[in-house]
């Protein structure tokens, strides 16, 4: 087992924190979704395929239990993905000052970014 750093519990995010920096990531996500849309309708009505406008289309129609299952899903692989490839930080942690660490202070490897029981989210 890995030593625990006391460190860790004085510069601990607080829960605003954390929620704070939640909400920017979501607004973040929400609004590379709004480009990806504006960008597609461009490219469509520029070359004349029309392949976003179908691909938007088909994307109304599913239900709203679907929807939500998929973009979280989609909400959790960016967080991922973000979190591993800048170690620890999203855009909202990066705003707020945070960073995911582990419970000995050093930075968090792919598989251990699974095992929450040693994973601390602190201040910088």
């Amino acid at each position: 087992m890995r030593k625990y750093l006391k460190i860790i519990d004085r510069h601990r995010a607080t829960k605003w924190a954390r929620l704070g920096s939640i909400v920017i990531d979501r607004v973040v996500f929400n609004m590379f979704f709004f480009a990806f849309a504006i960008i597609g309708g461009f490219i469509d009505g520029l070359l004349g395929i029309y392949y976003f406008t179908k691909f938007f289309d088909q994307l109304k129609g599913i239900s709203r239990l679907a929807d939500i299952v998929m973009t979280n899903i989609i909400f959790f692989v960016y967080i991922f993905l973000l979190e591993y490839f800048t170690k620890g930080r999203s855009i909202g942690k990066f705003v707020i000052g945070s960073k995911v660490i582990m419970t000995d202070g050093t930075e968090p490897t792919l598989k251990r970014l699974f095992d929450k029981k040693h994973l601390q989210i602190g201040t910088i």
